[in-house]
């Protein structure tokens, strides 16, 4: 929906381009929302208008997953800070904002033991040297001021 500026119809000719250039390459059954944070358009709109049947999907990973621990680095950060849209439907309660570093993700799995954990993660942020890591963190610095000033106004 943010590609295409809310317009349910050039959304769904981007989404079915897309996704047929996924399968050329690897069978896709789930997808899941990504990007455009900033955007007044939520991506996961687009499932007003359409159904998963439509383009041979069992679901969407923020709308059809329920019941599970969730951790997530959007944002740059373990924690619920700097996350606007990134929470699943329907969440087990965990202690998600005390978690700030990755130990502390991995003391609180071993702490709670869940069944089942849904651990999401951007490792293209994950800097391998100290001056893509300062870049990195200037990067998502000026896009999570952003997320704040966003926050505020709407």
């Amino acid at each position: 929906m943010s590609k295409a500026d809310g317009d349910p119809v050039y959304a769904k000719e981007l989404f079915s381009h897309e996704i047929d250039d996924f399968r050329r390459y690897v069978p896709v059954k789930t997808v899941c929302m990504h990007g455009a944070p900033l955007s007044k358009y939520d991506n996961r709109d687009f499932w007003k208008y359409y159904s998963f049947e439509d383009f041979g999907l069992s679901g969407e990973a923020y709308l059809s997953i329920n019941g599970v621990y969730y951790y997530s680095d959007t944002g740059r950060t373990w924690s619920g800070a700097n996350k606007i849209r990134d929470k699943l439907k329907s969440q087990i309660n965990s202690p998600s904002d005390s978690i700030i570093s990755t130990l502390d993700l991995i003391q609180a799995i071993e702490k709670n033991k869940p069944h089942v954990a849904y651990i999401l993660t951007h490792p293209e942020r994950w800097a391998g040297s100290p001056g893509e890591w300062l870049f990195l963190l200037g990067m998502d610095a000026a896009v999570n001021a952003g997320k704040k000033v966003l926050s505020v106004i709407r």
